[in-house]
């Protein structure tokens, strides 16, 4: 059975060889990380805040004040994802931040 990525490679024209080249080890620990910081944060309590807010800071580029993110959301990197001040995102929203992302009010 093939992998995600295998079967996203693939899809775009490449083989999954050449694109497993192309990522550093850095690359690769950023999108675990990511993975795992919203996986965390779309199981989270709606009513826990602080740890929603917490989670946010590790993964993303930076938040602002008031920041609202409705789940389920995902997101490549987050860290090149940037949040200004007093911003709500919708449910079901995917952050493709592989260049960086500024989202203001």
């Amino acid at each position: 059975m093939k992998t995600l990525r295998q079967k996203r490679s693939e899809d775009a024209g490449n083989s999954p060889r050449l694109i497993a080249q192309t990522m550093t080890s850095e690359m690769l620990r950023v999108i675990c990380d990511a993975r795992r910081l919203t996986r965390l944060y779309n199981e989270m309590d709606t009513q826990n805040e602080v740890r929603k807010r917490t989670l946010l800071e590790q993964l993303l580029g930076s938040v602002g004040e008031d920041v609202e993110i409705d789940t389920p959301f995902r997101c490549d990197f987050g860290k090149n994802t940037h949040i200004g001040d007093h911003v709500i995102v919708g449910m079901n929203c995917t952050f493709v931040d592989n260049a960086r992302i500024d989202i203001e009010r």
